[in-house]
C-alpha cells in the first residue's frame, strides 16, 4: 500500500512539475509578443512624432523602421 502510494504521488507531482512548465513556457512566449508589439507602436508613433513636428530629427528615428 505504501509503495502504491509513492508511486501516484510521485507521477501527480511530476504531472504537476509539467503543467507548470509548460504554462511558464506559454507566458514566457506571449510576453516576448506583446512586448514586442507594443514597442513597434511606440516606435512608430515616435517617428511619426519626428516627421511631423521635428523634420530635423528624423534621422534619429530612421532606427525604428527596423
Amino acid at each position: 500500500m505504501g509503495y502504491l502510494l509513492r508511486v501516484r504521488f510521485a507521477a501527480f507531482f511530476a504531472g504537476a512539475a509539467a503543467a507548470s512548465l509548460g504554462g511558464l513556457y506559454l507566458l514566457q512566449k506571449d510576453y516576448k509578443v506583446a512586448h514586442e508589439s507594443i514597442s513597434k507602436q511606440v516606435c512608430f508613433g515616435f517617428s511619426i512624432f519626428c516627421l511631423l513636428f521635428f523634420r530635423v530629427l528624423f534621422g534619429a528615428c530612421v532606427n525604428c523602421w527596423n
